[in-house]
């Protein structure tokens, strides 16, 4: 939205003060639940033209506010103070008024503006009604994706079908699909993405009876899986992926060696990477569902295969499944665990350390000390205060308090660490976002999918039945599994190839 809605409700004037160059105007704002004093300034540059000024700190929050609260003040400087030939300005808000008309113009507009967000608000309410009546069962991340959708189309409406909304029909869907193809910054929509719009489009419209005639939108064409180059990673592409991933953990951890404080944060971030990595190329897990896992999900004792697996508790479809573990990938997860067991703490002591020498703690000596440790920190520090002190007696003394705040401080940081249960964590200490996740593997040029989609198809191509795919795979049907079998381009090329007839 250009402009954000305000609760305000009405504006009026309490009281005007003036001096020689100077207004001060005091709006009685009402709101939802109060009413507030706010005071604006104006400032008389030449005998005409007036600059508008908060006359101390404001509180409006958006622009919509800011507007309303100016206009109504320039109105009431006209009106009751006779002011007839003007100009009011603001050169922040790029706000700037002549005639009293402009200014009750642009009070209506804003008002109207507000009326027709909480519009906006109200139809976004029952998309919630929509999703909670239509959407049960689905996933969490699949309800998302349908109330975002949603959101986008419902926002283009409301720019620009605003005449009839929220009510749609082919006709606005049909313009809003060719809206998206035609946007290209920042990026080009994909021709999944906008026929994955239209899919929540059409359930939604479904459930409001809204008619929808599809043969008259013109959607995009969703390549074949022939189409997809690349869809499946070759077994060369992950060895050098797992080259990539490894190496540059193994590369962090040999330069800490060069370091007086090593960066164990970003040794965690590699390791977690290659970690995630490995272990959606072995179990063909969902990204959503890796990102969930705890630490006690897994199970990695046993000499049997079977006696060691994940257990994926929060899955798209609802129900739960067990994935058996390999040893090769068993003991890089145990190797993980480890190394976060002995050094998360130690990581949360680095970030301070680090806050502390940019100036960007947030601790203060009352969170760290006791009464009695502040009083002997501050007597400390007034030895500093002291006349002909040599700049080595000054040091010592700022090295003692250092090395006391310091040692408090990771006191401190003990007492209140909590061992996090999320297997995957990010540096701000908490779960690791699907985001996040994706940029990683954006960056190798790969998807998180492919990783999926390359073990499903391995085992389609070896023979595996489709019951214990469906297994690992968590799919709801044994038939939807049947898409990965799908062969590549350079496999049907293959084909041909050792099957074309031979001539002279």
């Amino acid at each position: 939205m250009t402009m954000k809605m305000t609760k305000y409700q009405k504006i009026e004037l309490d009281q005007i003060s003036s001096n020689e160059k100077e207004v001060f105007i005091d709006l009685v704002i009402t709101a939802k639940r109060e009413k507030i004093i706010q005071k604006v300034k104006f400032v008389r540059d030449e005998d005409y033209a007036w600059g508008m000024k908060w006359a101390y700190d404001h509180f409006a929050k958006t622009k919509l506010e800011m507007k309303l609260i100016f206009s109504y003040a320039a109105l009431f400087l006209t009106e009751e103070l006779g002011v007839n030939d003007f100009i009011i300005y603001d050169k922040v808000l790029e706000y700037k008024v002549e005639t009293k008309e402009q200014i009750e113009k642009t009070i209506e507009e804003c008002w109207y503006e507000n009326d027709e967000y909480y519009r906006f608000l109200n139809e976004k309410k029952r998309h919630k009604e929509y999703a909670d009546n239509e959407l049960m069962g689905k996933s969490k991340n699949t309800a998302k994706t349908y109330l975002d959708s949603l959101q986008k189309f419902f926002t283009y409406l409301f720019f620009y079908e605003r005449e009839t909304f929220p009510i749609f029909s082919t006709n606005e869907v049909s313009r809003f699909v060719e809206h998206l193809k035609e946007i290209k910054e920042p990026k080009r929509f994909s021709a999944n993405y906008i026929v994955r719009i239209y899919a929540a489009i059409a359930s939604y419209a479904k459930y409001n009876n809204y008619p929808l005639d599809k043969k008259k939108i013109d959607l995009p064409t969703i390549p074949s899986v022939l189409e997809l180059e690349g869809r499946s990673l070759e077994e060369d592409k992950l060895r050098t992926l797992n080259e990539m991933f490894r190496n540059a953990f193994y590369e962090a951890r040999m330069n800490q060696d060069e370091r007086i404080i090593p960066n164990l944060s970003n040794q965690r971030n590699l390791f977690r990477n290659w970690v995630i990595f490995r272990l959606m190329a072995a179990t063909g897990m969902r990204i959503s569902e890796v990102v969930d896992l705890e630490i006690d999900d897994l199970y990695l004792e046993g000499s049997r295969t079977e006696s060691r697996y994940v257990h994926i508790r929060k899955t798209k479809t609802k129900i739960e499944r067990k994935i058996p573990l390999s040893q090769d990938i068993t003991k890089l997860l145990k190797d993980y665990i480890s190394f976060r067991q002995k050094n998360d703490l130690e990581i949360e002591k680095q970030k301070e350390y680090f806050n502390q020498i940019n100036n960007r703690s947030k601790l203060t000596i009352e969170m760290i000390m006791n009464k009695k440790e502040i009083a002997k920190y501050e007597s400390i520090q007034k030895k500093l205060q002291k006349e002909n002190l040599s700049t080595m007696e000054k040091n010592v003394i700022l090295a003692e308090l250092n090395m006391m705040r310091m040692e408090k401080i990771d006191e401190y940081i003990e007492r209140r660490f909590k061992p996090l249960p999320y297997l995957f964590i990010s540096n701000r200490n908490k779960i690791v976002s699907k985001n996040t996740i994706m940029d990683v593997f954006r960056k190798k040029n790969i998807t998180s999918h492919q990783l999926r989609h390359s073990l499903i198809k391995k085992l389609m191509d070896e023979g595996v039945s489709l019951n214990r795919i469906q297994k690992i795979s968590g799919h709801k049907t044994a038939d939807m599994i049947l898409r990965y079998s799908t062969p590549s381009l350079k496999e049907v090329s293959e084909d041909l190839e050792d099957h074309e007839p031979k001539f002279d």
